[in-house]
């Protein structure tokens, strides 16, 4: 058996099956974190997370966005979803973004269905607001813009999931969960310049378009403790 490493390591997770955010996870290290590992469960399999778990402890897990639904049954899926659920139940801290984000709601049973009845895709930015009530406090009553790209969002939130982030487009762009370490976006504060020109996202009419989302990440890494 190999031994694991005493340092703690953050999972990067990104579930795209095309584009993939190297950009961004690689953004993630100029926010403040280190001892973090990329994985591609959705182009790769499990293979890599199960044999980097093996090697080092887990200090937290990131989840990215896919063009796929989290309604999807897709083979990848089950095992990823499964792996997702049993570290939600070790309590290990996950933040979830766009489809990470919908994933932890599915998880805790709620609901995930069409944004609007025709399918149509939200793509843009969004105004978007920190609440007072937030445990966020030292953002509280702040605004800002947060890109986003998405079809499908949370309808209905369960027990202990509180909202923290507030928009107009959407029902449940920003939560956190009371007891459990859990923190989940609609929206892809992680992007930068790559990924709009990806999604065909304009971005030239704002000032600093990605710096709201990039606060927004950093505190949550201090409230989840990975930086």
């Amino acid at each position: 058996m190999v031994k694991k490493q005493e340092t703690a390591e953050v999972f990067c997770v990104d579930p795209a099956l095309n584009f993939l955010e190297v950009d961004a996870f690689n953004n993630l290290l100029s926010i403040g974190l280190n001892k973090v590992s990329y994985h591609l469960p959705a182009i790769l399999g499990m293979e890599s997370i199960y044999s980097r778990q093996e090697k080092v402890n887990l200090k937290g897990v990131i989840i990215f966005g896919s063009h796929c639904s989290v309604n999807d049954t897709l083979s990848w899926q089950n095992p990823f979803h499964l792996w997702v659920e049993d570290v939600i139940r070790k309590k290990i801290p996950v933040l979830g973004l766009c489809y990470g984000h919908q994933l932890i709601n599915s998880i805790l049973g709620s609901e995930v269905k069409l944004l609007k009845q025709d399918g149509e895709v939200f793509k843009g930015f969004k105004k978007v607001k920190v609440s007072h009530s937030s445990r966020l406090k030292s953002l509280t009553e702040y605004d800002g813009y947060l890109v986003a790209s998405h079809k499908e969002e949370v309808k209905k939130i369960t027990s202990g999931v509180k909202p923290f982030l507030h928009a107009s487009e959407v029902l449940f762009e920003g939560i956190y969960h009371e007891k459990l370490p859990l923190w989940g976006l609609q929206s892809h504060p992680e992007a930068t310049w790559q990924f709009c020109q990806n999604q065909k996202i304009s971005y030239n009419h704002l000032n600093n378009p990605f710096s709201f989302g990039y606060m927004i990440l950093e505190n949550i890494f201090k409230q989840m403790r990975l930086i």
